[in-house]
């Protein structure tokens, strides 16, 4: 059974940035976590990449959603802005992540911490 307890009311702009809680990203990358299972690292939270940002191609190992609430991310090929939605799950590789723009992505990790390992996934 999953537990992150639970906030009454939560104002982001209130909550204070610290490092992304998973390990293997590269530096720079934060979070405002809005909840968090202390059991298995599972988290809710807003993500921040700044201008620059860049992640190689690789796997999460946990089911993961992300939503763009602003900046453009690069996917490989593809730029995602405003509005983009994405579901990963755990294990499935990934193309490399660039952040064009500052970007603030609504950050799921489902099944446990986010750690992401820079080789193809299982």
């Amino acid at each position: 059974m999953h537990e992150r307890g639970w906030i009454e009311l939560a104002h982001a702009p209130e909550i204070a940035w610290e490092p992304l809680p998973a390990e293997g990203w590269p530096f720079g990358a934060q979070a405002k976590v809005l909840s968090r299972d202390a059991a298995d690292g599972a988290f809710t939270g807003v993500v921040r990449l700044a201008a620059g940002y860049r992640r190689p191609a690789g796997h999460i190992t946990a089911d993961i959603e992300v939503f763009v609430l602003s900046g453009t991310l690069r996917l490989g090929d593809s730029v995602k802005g405003l509005g983009w939605y994405g579901y990963l799950p755990a294990g499935v590789s990934s193309r490399g992540w660039t952040a064009e723009s500052d970007v603030e992505l609504l950050f799921f990790a489902r099944t446990g911490a986010p750690h992401f390992k820079p080789e193809p996934g299982p």
